[in-house]
């Protein structure tokens, strides 16, 4: 699940391949009852007005990046091919999407593209490791990452730096308000 700024929560029913909406109040709206694979949890955009998700039309295809507009209830694709598109996270202007994608051949690594559509993604990153995005300052200048099970960061002017590598597995990595501290999350090796 995801919260958005209002308070309403958004989240893909388990179970069941719908995207419910749930307000304050506790009352659901489906908001996307079609037939889907979802991976992950829909995110809301900063302004609250979009999700965005990835998702397959079926239980054999990779999953693609789409957004959809809350208010006009339409659904948006912006990632085509047969790569495996997940993953993504807005950028905090809401401009663009940053997600994990196997396009460039081998293993994830982090694209992004503009929210409205235009253009094509763009590589942010190359490994050899997996990467999955977690969370940006909130000016937008530092992406914190999960590759592997070390988190990174990542500046917009593209220098990866490892921020936290040990024999755990840390992951889901949150900046606070302020951007000068961070949560994460870890699991023990056994």
């Amino acid at each position: 699940f995801a919260m958005a700024h209002d308070g309403s929560l958004v989240h893909a029913a388990p179970g069941r391949t719908v995207v419910v909406g749930v307000d304050r109040t506790g009352r659901a709206d489906a908001l996307l009852d079609v037939p889907r694979v979802y991976h992950g949890a829909p995110q809301p955009s900063p302004d609250g007005r979009r999700l965005v998700m990835a998702f397959s039309d079926q239980l054999a295809s990779n999953p693609n990046i789409w957004t959809y507009d809350l208010e006009r209830r339409l659904i948006s694709r912006l990632t085509f091919g047969r790569s495996r598109d997940s993953a993504p996270l807005w950028t905090p202007d809401g401009q663009r999407i940053v997600f994990s994608s196997d396009r460039a051949g081998g293993t994830r690594n982090l694209f992004w593209t503009a929210a409205d559509g235009s253009g094509v993604p763009e590589q942010l990153t190359r490994s050899l490791q997996p990467q999955n995005p977690s969370s940006w300052t909130t000016d937008g200048r530092v992406l914190a990452f999960t590759e592997n099970t070390d988190i990174w960061t990542l500046r917009v002017d593209r220098t990866p730096e490892p921020f936290l590598r040990t024999p755990d597995k840390e992951f889901a990595a949150a900046f606070s308000p302020d951007g000068r501290a961070a949560r994460r999350r870890c699991e023990h090796p056994v």
